[in-house]
C-alpha cells in the first residue's frame, strides 16, 4: 500500500498569469494534487495526479482543462504536425446555422502550444479564418466553418495547417579547390523577370544578393510554386565571372540549393620589343580575340604598349586566345603574324612581339621629341658615301 505523505493537505493554491503553480523546500515524500476550482469557462480536471519528491530534484506535473461550449484552434506544421505559435485568425458569428458575412467577434493569435482557445460562445455557426501565418510561413487563407450547440461541454477543434515558405540556397565555390567564395553578386528574379526582395541576405532594390563569408545567399519567404532564375552579375576578386543563369522552381516547405562556379583570373602579358637591341616598344596596337573570333574587353578588342612596351590583360577565362598586331610603333615595320595562347587557369601567360626599325639601325637621338614631348627613336641610315645621317 502507497503511503502518501502530504504536506500541503488542505492548503489551495492559484496558477499565476502564466497558468502556473511553483512550490519550493518540499521535504521528500508523496504529495497529491487534486484541482478545486477550473478557470472561467473550463471543466475542472477530475484527474487527481500524484507525485514522489526526492531531495535535489525537481518535478512538474501539467493538468489540461476543457473549455466549456468552446471553440479550439489549432495551428500545426503541415509537414512535421509540431505547433504554431503566433497565427492569427478572425472568427466570425453567423446567427442561426447558416449565413454569409456574419459579425466579427474577435481576432486571435496561437499561444506557445499553437492553440487559440475561445469558450462560453452561444449556439451558432462560426466562420474561422487565418489572417496572419506564422513568421517563415505560409498562410492558409481556406476557411473553417463549425456549428456550436451551446450547450456544456460542447467542445469544437478546427486544427489549420501551415507550410514552411519556401526557401533557396545560393553557393558560390572556386572551381578548382571548391573553397567557398565571399562577395558574388546574384540578381534574383521571377521567371517574368520580376526582382525577388525583401528576403533574407543582403539585398539592394534591384534583386542584387551578396554571397556571405560561407560563399552562400538564403532567401527565405519565396511563395511555392515560384520559379525563379539566378545569374551572376559580379565575380569575387581574382575571379572570371560565371555568365549562365541557373533556373529552379520552390515548392511548399522545399529548400533549394544552387551552386555556382568561379575560376580563378587568368592573365594576358604581351610584351613589345625591338628585334635588334631589346628596347621596349610603345604604341604598337593589338588586336585580342578568342580562337573562335569574340573579341575581348573593350568594343573592338583592341589594345596598346605602354611606355614599358606592355600590355597586361587580367580577368580573362581560362580559353584559347589569338594575338594580332595590327599597327606597329613609329619608325617600325608591322609584325603581322598572330599568336595564338591558351591560358591557364589562376596564371599569366606571356607573348613577345618583335619590331624590326625602318631601315635598320635606329638611334637615340635625345633632340627628336614627338608631339607629347616624349622622347623618340629615329631611323639612322649610311648614304651613297657610307656616311651615317639621320632622316
Amino acid at each position: 500500500m502507497k503511503c502518501i505523505k502530504s504536506f500541503i493537505i488542505g492548503l489551495l493554491f492559484q496558477t499565476d498569469e502564466n497558468g502556473q503553480i511553483k512550490l519550493y523546500n518540499l521535504k521528500d515524500g508523496w504529495y497529491k494534487i487534486t484541482e478545486t476550482e477550473a478557470p472561467d469557462g473550463y471543466a475542472i480536471s477530475e484527474d487527481a495526479k500524484e507525485i514522489y519528491i526526492r531531495a535535489g530534484e525537481n518535478k512538474e506535473v501539467t493538468f489540461e482543462n476543457v473549455p466549456l461550449s468552446g471553440l479550439v484552434i489549432k495551428k500545426v506544421d503541415g509537414v512535421t504536425g509540431g505547433v504554431l505559435q503566433g497565427a492569427k485568425f478572425r472568427v466570425r458569428y453567423l446567427s442561426g446555422v447558416s449565413g454569409t458575412g456574419g459579425t466579427v467577434i474577435g481576432e486571435y493569435t496561437t499561444s506557445a502550444n499553437g492553440t487559440i482557445v475561445i469558450n462560453r460562445l452561444k449556439a451558432g455557426t462560426y466562420v474561422i479564418e487565418e489572417t496572419k501565418a506564422p513568421d517563415g510561413y505560409i498562410m492558409n487563407d481556406a476557411p473553417e466553418t463549425v456549428y456550436i450547440t451551446g450547450k456544456e461541454q460542447d467542445v469544437i477543434t478546427v486544427e489549420f495547417e501551415n507550410y514552411a515558405d519556401g526557401g533557396l540556397i545560393i553557393r558560390k565555390l572556386d572551381s578548382e579547390t571548391k573553397q567557398p567564395l565571399a562577395g558574388a553578386e546574384f540578381k534574383v528574379t521571377t521567371a517574368n523577370g520580376t526582382v525577388v526582395d525583401n528576403y533574407g541576405g543582403t539585398v539592394s532594390s534591384n534583386g542584387i544578393y551578396t554571397t556571405d563569408t560561407s560563399g552562400q545567399i538564403h532567401i527565405t519567404g519565396i511563395e511555392a510554386g515560384t520559379t525563379l532564375v539566378v545569374t551572376e552579375t559580379k565575380a569575387p576578386d581574382g575571379y572570371v565571372l560565371e555568365t549562365m543563369s541557373q533556373t529552379v522552381t520552390i515548392n511548399k516547405s522545399d529548400v533549394q540549393t544552387l551552386t555556382f562556379y568561379n575560376k580563378p583570373d587568368s592573365g594576358l602579358l604581351i610584351t613589345k620589343l625591338d628585334k635588334r637591341t631589346g628596347d621596349a616598344l610603345y604604341g604598337a596596337v593589338f588586336k585580342i580575340t578568342t580562337d573562335e573570333g569574340t573579341v575581348v574587353g573593350n568594343s573592338n578588342g583592341r589594345y596598346t604598349t605602354d611606355r614599358n612596351g606592355q600590355i597586361h590583360l587580367t580577368g580573362l577565362a581560362t580559353d584559347t586566345y589569338i594575338v594580332t598586331e595590327v599597327t606597329a610603333p613609329d619608325g617600325y615595320t608591322l609584325d603581322s603574324t598572330p599568336q595564338t595562347i591558351k591560358l591557364k587557369s589562376g596564371e599569366t601567360s606571356e607573348l613577345t612581339f618583335y619590331n624590326e626599325a625602318i631601315g635598320g639601325k635606329k638611334i637615340k637621338d635625345d633632340s627628336v621629341k614627338n608631339k607629347r614631348g616624349d622622347v623618340i627613336y629615329v631611323p639612322e641610315v649610311i648614304d651613297k658615301q657610307n656616311k651615317i645621317g639621320n632622316f
